[in-house]
């Protein structure tokens, strides 16, 4: 076992092909020779029977069990060849590990699980010739029994220890009705102990109180024993005291194991003063044994009297067994109050077995786990050191949190190998270990056959599993599997939880997530919020916005609702036009504290005034502007702004008005922003003429500011109107107002529409004053028309002749641009040069391109076009859904049909979707023959 190395489960994946070749010796083949069997690897492989032809082994990269094979593969000389699947082996191979051999005591519990009582149970039981005796009843109570197939699982693993222990007590009442046998203050102390550590002490104390009041005039010695062994066992220490004190007054005395167990009580409920009076009369009647040494280390122990302790220690007889107990209370004392270093001077020094899986315990409790290997292996070589199951299990999980997956497996191996039989624990620790090292085949195939072995996984082995396969993309086995684990009584812990239901979310299974959630809500009525919003967020996605609200009006009782689920039911409502759940949605969410965003307000007016309603958006603003006290100014603004710009969206421009002047009316002073707002409403809803009537009103009362202006133009050009912006820019540049960018780019755009190329010209050398640099769009549209016409080379030439720029090196770059692509691309020589004159001028980006693809194509270069689209592509541009149209409609407007279908395809895969006069050629091309 290789302690030393931390190995993580990436590194484990990524070197399983080099163990497999080392172990082939680079051989991919091996043929058998000789027809018998043999058991190949540490977990005793049974081969199946031999065949004569040669087959060869395959492996996945999915499949990280480069050691995991080794262990399977022979370790002869022989070369042999069978036909399996790697991971059925290994999983067939751990099955035969976890199954036990049923024992006479298994057998017993299977027919007390099938078998009711009366004489069915008597003859059932009889049959079995049961020998029965003190020894043999502790045998069958402290026996852990697996699981079999008529045993009900359904109600999880504390269902099923709940019916275990109702089988002991199944079994005690049976054997105690037995002839010729009673019970013995030995076998009610098992029982008692069982109650207890079920935490089932009412039970004990009904039991005890009706066996009193049946017996309550015997003076039997085993009667009176009897209740001070359960009273001490349950915690009663005072009630045993008196019953033992009546004993005392009948002139009963306990025997040697009922004082102990009186002892021991008192002792575990740090009660010492009447301990060490016990401790004194087990001394005065004879009854000392190891035993008794053994509670007092505890007692002084519990008392921190750790010197004390260790001089009772030194006086012990070296009985087998005896010291090493007492020695590992001592060490487990040391561990808790962090005085390691003197634990392991004592574990080195007096150790035994015991003490050893105590040392090992606090080891792993504290994640030591270099610390825990190295004293296991030094142990097992210096002492032949076993530990027991338990030590095996803890280390394991150990191991599986730090990822140090190849000492599980070694451990694994070694566990197999010197005969310690895997128990519940065990398994789920196995299924854990193929989940981190990427082998969820195998751990299914485990999960699916834990009925074999009478084993279930643990909530540990389950959260794993069921985050391997969603990891690995078996969303619909991981549900499987939670389905199951609900059924049985399991639950994802938290994160798996969110993991899992992220997941469900992602891949549309919302009836799996509904019934997590709810069972989430059975649990507790405190669910993780970010869950309950996927999955209300989930619903409103697939058009059930009804059901996320009724969901979250049942689960977020007593928690606080995620902003975004709010936000998804309401845009979940506007879809389905629910006008009445939008507005109480809005101010539910305003109830909960979360502030709709300017956004939600727009798309919410926008909703309701298509609809109709206006006397809702009415009373949503009567509502937000309630929620907003006079004093809070800058809010109500914000509030009046947003229902502002909403009717402008809406293209409610009366509507708009009507909130503007209600802010007088509030006593509220509109600013520049108000006026903009109330501007842009009649500018959306294309009414221009009450757009420049309002324009000239603010004009008669003070001078609009450059913002005002600008909005106005940029309003105008897209509203198809720039014979009446140029009017606006004119009176704003004899103002010494600069207009922005965004105004001369749509002023320039409107006119080149126009093909009024010498305003664009006139416009352009304005621009050139500004001092500003052009933008990548301002070239685009230049170099477009000027690949469409030849005019604009004669309005910049005659602008040019006015500004008597006669010479060459006086032209602009722009001039230099327009000369060179004047009227299209009519040389092959220019097409090289195409790219290098255009760099310089700008910065080119893909819509460049794209409008040199289509001047080619326009001008008969297809060919060239897609050398143009290869050139962009090399250079890191991402074509968009324009540059496959254009490629396409080159294609169809050539009749090259084959072309035409493959970039289609192509423009499918990249997500596009064509033009409809594109789509019309394509038809129009393949419906030729």
């Amino acid at each position: 076992m290789k302690h030393n190395n931390i190995v993580s489960s990436g590194h484990f994946r990524k070197n399983w092909q080099n163990y497999v070749k080392i172990w082939f010796n680079q051989s991919t083949s091996i043929t058998m020779h000789q027809p018998h069997r043999r058991f190949i690897s540490q977990f005793g492989l049974l081969l199946s029977p031999p065949t004569t032809k040669k087959t060869h082994f395959s492996f996945s990269n999915k499949f990280p069990s480069s050691r995991l094979l080794s262990s399977f593969l022979p370790k002869s000389n022989e070369s042999f060849s069978f036909d399996c699947d790697v991971n059925a082996i290994i999983a067939s191979e751990f099955k035969n590990w976890f199954k036990e051999p049923m024992t006479d005591f298994d057998k017993i519990y299977a027919i007390l699980s099938i078998t009711p009582e009366g004489s069915d149970l008597n003859a059932a039981l009889a049959s079995m010739n049961i020998c029965l005796s003190e020894a043999m009843v502790l045998g069958v109570l402290r026996h852990n029994p697996r699981i079999t197939t008529s045993m009900d699982i359904s109600g999880g693993k504390n269902n099923i220890s709940n019916n275990f222990l109702l089988l002991r007590l199944k079994f005690f009442d049976w054997a105690g009705r037995q002839h010729g046998f009673h019970h013995t203050c030995t076998t009610y102390h098992a029982i008692f102990k069982l109650l207890s550590r079920a935490r089932l002490m009412s039970v004990i104390f009904d039991w005890l109180r009706t066996f009193s009041e049946a017996r309550k005039n015997s003076n039997h010695v085993g009667f009176l024993e009897t209740l001070v062994i359960g009273y001490a066992v349950a915690g009663q220490t005072d009630i045993a005291l008196r019953v033992f004190g009546q004993m005392r007054f009948q002139g009963i005395d306990l025997n040697r194991f009922s004082y102990h167990v009186l002892f021991n009580a008192f002792v575990e409920n740090s009660d010492f003063d009447v301990a060490d009076s016990i401790h004194t009369q087990i001394r005065e009647r004879g009854h000392f044994s190891p035993l008794t040494s053994i509670i007092y280390i505890k007692s002084l122990c519990k008392q921190r009297k750790i010197g004390k302790a260790l001089k009772v220690l030194q006086a012990m007889n070296s009985e087998s067994g005896v010291v090493d107990r007492a020695i590992g209370i001592v060490v487990d004392t040391l561990c808790r109050m962090k005085r390691f270093k003197d634990a392991n001077m004592l574990v080195i020094k007096f150790g035994g077995n015991y003490t050893y899986t105590l040392w090992l315990k606090n080891l792993t409790a504290m994640r030591r786990d270099a610390a825990a290997i190295d004293f296991f292996q030094r142990k097992k070589l210096e002492d032949g050191y076993f530990p027991e199951l338990v030590s095996y299990n803890r280390l394991i999980y150990l191991l599986l949190v730090k990822d140090r997956l190849e000492d599980v497996y070694d451990i694994l191996v070694e566990m197999r190998k010197v005969g310690i039989m895997a128990n519940q624990s065990t398994m789920s620790a196995s299924l854990c270990f193929f989940c981190k090292a990427g082998m969820i085949e195998i751990a299914l195939q485990l999960y699916h056959s834990r009925q074999e072995f009478g084993l279930i996984p643990n909530k540990r082995a389950i959260n794993h599993l069921i985050n391997g396969l969603c990891s690995s993309g078996n969303v619909d086995e991981a549900c499987q599997v939670l389905e199951e684990s609900m059924r049985q009584g399991y639950f994802p812990e938290k994160y798996t939880f969110i993991f899992l239901t992220n997941v469900l979310c992602n891949s549309g299974k919302l009836d799996i997530m509904g019934k997590l959630l709810d069972a989430a809500l059975k649990r507790s009525n405190l669910l993780s919020n970010i869950a309950c919003a996927s999955y209300v967020s989930a619903l409103c996605k697939v058009n059930k916005p009804e059901e996320g609200y009724l969901f979250m009006s049942r689960s977020f009782r007593n928690n606080p609702i995620k902003k975004y689920a709010f936000v998804s039911l309401i845009n979940g409502f506007i879809s389905l036009r629910r006008s009445d759940m939008i507005c109480r949605l809005v101010l539910e969410m305003q109830d909960y504290g979360h502030l709709p965003t300017q956004k939600l307000y727009l798309d919410v007016i926008r909703c309701l005034c298509q609809m109709g309603c206006l006397h809702q958006v009415c009373f949503l603003l009567e509502q937000q502007l309630l929620r907003n006290s006079p004093v809070e100014l800058a809010d109500r603004k914000k509030i009046y702004h947003w229902f502002i710009e909403g009717f402008g969206t809406a293209k409610k421009p009366d509507l708009a008005r009507h909130v503007f002047r209600r802010m007088f009316e509030d006593g509220i002073e509109p600013n520049m922003d108000t006026m903009i707002l109330v501007l842009q409403s009649y500018m959306k809803s294309g009414q221009i003429s009450d757009a420049l009537n309002f324009f000239n009103d603010l004009h008669a009362e003070h001078v609009p500011s450059k913002r005002m202006h600008n909005v106005l133009i940029t309003g105008l050009c897209k509203a198809g109107r720039p014979d009446q912006a140029l009017p606006v820019w004119q009176k704003m540049r004899s103002k010494d107002l600069t207009p922005s960018l965004q105004v001369y780019e749509g002023l320039v755009l409107s006119f080149c529409t126009y093909e009024d190329y010498p305003t664009v010209v006139v416009l352009l050398e304005d621009f050139h004053k500004t001092g500003r640099k052009f933008s990548s769009f301002l070239y685009n549209v230049i170099l477009q028309h000027t690949l469409k016409t030849s005019r604009f080379w004669q309005a910049l030439n005659q602008v040019e002749l006015e500004n008597q720029y006669t010479k060459p090196k006086e032209r602009s770059l722009l001039a230099e641009l327009v000369a060179a692509f004047s009227g299209g691309i009519r040389t092959r020589h220019n097409i090289w040069k195409v790219e290098s004159v255009i760099e310089k001028l700008f910065p080119v980006n893909m819509n460049t391109y794209n409008i040199l693809m289509r001047q080619l194509i326009l001008d008969g270069w297809m060919d060239y076009a897609l050398v143009i689209f290869n050139r962009a592509c090399g250079k890191g541009y991402v074509p968009n859904r324009w540059t496959f149209d254009i490629v396409v409609h080159g294609f169809c407007k050539y009749g090259r049909k084959m072309d035409a279908e493959i970039w289609m395809e192509r423009m499918h895969r990249n997500g596009f979707s064509p033009t409809y006069h594109t789509m019309f050629m394509f038809n129009k091309v393949k419906r030729c023959k």
